[in-house]
């Protein structure tokens, strides 16, 4: 004789409402007496680990100029002249469309050049150029790169600096022709990380310091967007977006995780101590908070 679903669900809650209130009567229920039940040394083996964003704190104390140069990535000191002070035919703007950066032999142009000198030139923190001005694989865009960084130029986003860490992120998605397509903004820094930053692109944004980086887009970077972005406890994106099924998808951050369920389209979040837990007792892809 077949016992119908309903009791089996009902004698089910019983025993696990009989083992909550047994857990609750206890007078201390420690880590230790967790661990010893489950036959492990720790169920969250990596809850004394640093968070990502300690590790961005950490590396900013240990290294003072790099904060330094951070901050310099984010101002301007225009220049009138980018070539050979003792050549009078590069006093002022040169007279053609692309202007070389005395001592290279490498010359900035156009829309590029004018990024250039705004932001400082061979002075700034771009450094003197590292290459001549170069079209993109996509046949559209044009590029020059620099000891510090690179300038990416295209007709629908005009010309935008990018850091060497920027760089190191972007490029793990595939420069322009991956989901992030071309930068949109200069880098920005992200208060109170003193050494990480952001940048916008036309598909979505990146987030870097020295020791992470992560970008977020489509409908996960719309709640992140939401709900404060950066300023949010949840800190930065720290991974790019990830998936574990067809259905799911997430993304890591300094102070927790995001993921996000394709049939719903809908995204919810749960912080760090939280997420270290689950991986030791959760399944991937259930509901956690609402955002």
């Amino acid at each position: 004789m077949a016992i119908p679903l309903i009791t089996l669900l009902a004698v089910f809650n019983s025993e696990v409402a009989s083992a909550q209130v047994s857990a609750v009567s206890d007078d201390v229920l420690t880590d230790e007496a967790i661990a010893l039940e489950t036959q492990t040394q720790d169920y969250v083996a990596d809850r004394d680990q640093p968070s990502p964003e300690d590790e961005i704190k950490q590396f900013a104390l240990e290294h003072p100029e790099t904060v330094t140069e951070y901050e310099l990535q984010t101002t301007t000191t225009p220049v009138q002249s980018l070539g050979n002070p003792e050549d009078p035919a590069s006093i002022g703007e040169s007279r053609s469309a692309c202007e070389r950066v005395w001592p290279t032999r490498f010359s900035v142009c156009g829309a590029i050049k004018a990024k250039y000198k705004e932001i400082g030139g061979a002075l700034s923190w771009l450094g003197p150029p590292t290459s001549g001005e170069v079209r993109n694989p996509d046949q559209v865009g044009y590029r020059s790169t620099f000891l510090g960084g690179a300038i990416y130029w295209h007709p629908e986003t005009g010309a935008h600096a990018i850091t060497n860490d920027g760089m190191r992120q972007w490029g793990s998605l595939g420069w322009e022709q991956g989901v992030l397509g071309y930068p949109t903004s200069r880098p920005k820094n992200i208060s109170p990380l003193p050494v990480a930053q952001y940048q916008n692109f036309q598909g979505g944004d990146t987030y870097y310091s020295p020791v992470t980086g992560g970008a977020i887009w489509g409908d996960l970077k719309q709640r992140y967007d939401a709900i404060g972005g950066p300023s949010h406890p949840i800190g930065i994106p720290v991974s790019n977006e990830l998936s574990n099924t067809d259905e799911y998808r997430f993304n890591n951050f300094s102070n927790g995780v995001m993921t996000w369920q394709r049939s719903s389209r809908r995204s919810h979040y749960m912080y760090l101590p939280a997420r270290r837990a689950c991986q030791a007792v959760c399944v991937w892809g259930f509901r956690v908070s609402v955002l």
